[in-house]
């Protein structure tokens, strides 16, 4: 997945695009982060 998002970030001269995506992958990364980290102690405790 990074090396598509790369590869679309070589491909593109324009530079609004490469960040637009940048900051949509940040957002989802992030968003997956704040999911596992709330998910995952209800469903496995490990705490």
């Amino acid at each position: 997945m990074n090396y598509f998002y790369h590869h679309i970030l070589e491909e593109l001269p324009d530079n609004t695009w490469p960040r637009f995506l940048l900051s949509l992958e940040l957002v989802f990364v992030s968003v997956h982060l704040y999911m596992i980290v709330t998910f995952l102690p209800t469903t496995f405790p490990i705490f």
